[in-house]
């Protein structure tokens, strides 16, 4: 849900109604004496709410979308006015799917700061346009869409697992590993830090929400050089 958000992703449920529909578009322009068409006028002609609806595609087909759209007719009986309501549906669909994955983003316990990050204005996050390289890119967005139980980093061809509810080894603050000891206070990344992210290194809301092409590029510096530095071996 967090990386759909992130990135502006079209759900796979969207996919299938989007399918569903230009499929009831085609049967729609057959003639009606074609077999597709004779079985669909059959399927649309049974009442809704006929107890036997569970056998009938259609009919959940147009209860699923009354319920999660603004639509209360097709319009099936003319093509032409169900092609022009096809993007609607879609639209509409579209901004239903959104608003279930930001509720459940506010409900969410996998990240304790991501609600803070994320720009409810948009669909994909900006940073995700800039032109840069995807190494920097995709370490960016590992951290701001880390989870409370797990962080994976995938920095100059070397991959890092950490968990974020055990103590941090590289330090004797017995303090917990999560990104913001990490980023903001371990002693041990205290010159990185100062090299790369001073004086920016404010809060986890500041660095991660930034969507300045130079900072992107800098936090990817500091991981690069700080854990690479470290007497750990990471997971390759």
């Amino acid at each position: 849900m967090v990386r759909l958000l992130e990135t502006g992703t079209v759900h796979i449920k969207w996919l299938v109604v989007k399918r569903a529909l230009n499929w009831l578009l085609k049967v729609l322009k057959m003639n009606k004496e074609r077999y597709p068409r004779v079985c669909l006028d059959k399927l649309r002609s049974i009442p809704r709410d006929s107890t036997i609806v569970k056998y009938n595609w259609f009919s959940q087909l147009f209860q699923f979308l009354h319920n999660v759209t603004n639509i209360e007719n097709l319009y099936m009986d003319n093509v032409g006015t169900f092609k022009q309501v096809i993007p609607v549906i879609l639209a509409d669909y579209d901004l239903y799917l959104r608003n279930q994955d930001i509720e459940s983003l506010n409900n969410s316990s996998f990240s304790t700061f991501y609600y803070y990050l994320y720009d409810y204005s948009l669909t994909t996050q900006p940073y995700l346009l800039h032109r840069l390289s995807i190494a920097f890119l995709r370490v960016y967005a590992q951290l701001r869409t880390s989870g409370h139980h797990h962080i994976s980093l995938h920095i100059n061809n070397s991959h890092y697992t950490i968990n974020p509810q055990n103590i941090c080894n590289k330090c004797d603050t017995n303090s917990n590993e999560n990104l913001e000891h990490i980023l903001l206070t371990c002693p041990a990344f205290s010159d990185t830090r100062l090299k790369y992210l001073s004086p920016h290194a404010l809060s986890l809301d500041v660095l991660l929400g930034s969507h300045d092409q130079t900072f992107i590029k800098q936090i990817y510096l500091f991981l690069n050089d700080s854990l690479s530095r470290l007497d750990n071996t990471p997971n390759t």
